[in-house]
Parts: C-alpha cells; structure tokens; sequence
C-alpha cells in the first residue's frame, strides 16, 4: 500500500514542480516587458508624417486611450510633439530629431490638407 502513495506524492511534486516554473517563467517575461508608456512613446516617435489618437490606438489595442492621452500631454510639454487642430480633426506631428534612415523616408501624409480628404465611401450592393 505504501508504493500507492508514494506514487500519488511523486505526482503530486511533479505537477506543483511545474506550476513552479511556469510561474516563474511568466514572471521573468514579465520583468523584460518594456512599461506600457513606453511603448507609446516608441510608436508615438516612430510615425511618419501626422498622425491621430485612433491611429495609435489601432496600433496598440491594449493601452488605453487615456494613457495615450497622457503621453501624448507629457511629450508635447517637452516639445516632442505638436498637436495640430481640435477635436475629432486633430492630429499630432513628431517635433522631435529624426534619425538619418527616417528623414529619407517618404511622408504618410496627403498632398491636400486634412480638411478635404475624401469621406469613407460605403458599398451597399443593390436588395
């Protein structure tokens, strides 16, 4: 009877031993991760042209948009950023030194102002 036993013990170390490690490797992986600010603040200097709060959004589906809010205030007090409009038509621009492979880059934006870019059509196929 006691081979029973000791089975189910063996087992039972087995199992919390690996429970162990996958704690401990998610905990590891999440130690490397870069801060959620800083997330922002890399794609918010990696964009090209202008860009809007939806466009980083689309980026990063898990920041909210009230931190990129927030980041987007704090770089703009320290003149990384500019924002340009009000409202729904705002937009924002990097400020900020680019690096030499990035200035050769072409713009995203528009060759006409943000005002008179074509509305989204919609498709509906005839009933």
């Amino acid at each position: 009877m006691a081979w029973v036993s000791t089975g189910w013990w063996n087992y039972f170390l087995g199992v919390l031993k690996q429970a162990y490690l996958e704690f401990a490797r998610q905990v590891e992986s999440a130690s490397s991760r870069p801060a959620k600010g800083d997330l922002v603040r890399q794609a918010v200097m990696s964009q090209v042209g202008s860009f809007t709060l939806a466009d980083l959004s689309t980026q990063m589906p898990a920041v909210s948009a009230q931190l990129i809010k927030k980041v987007l205030a704090e770089m703009k007090k320290t003149g990384q950023v500019r924002l340009a409009g009000r409202g729904r038509g705002a937009y924002w621009e990097n400020t900020g030194p680019r690096k030499a492979h990035e200035a050769s880059r072409p713009s995203k934006s528009l060759p006409w102002p943000r005002s008179f870019r074509p509305k989204r059509v919609v498709f509906h196929p005839a009933s």
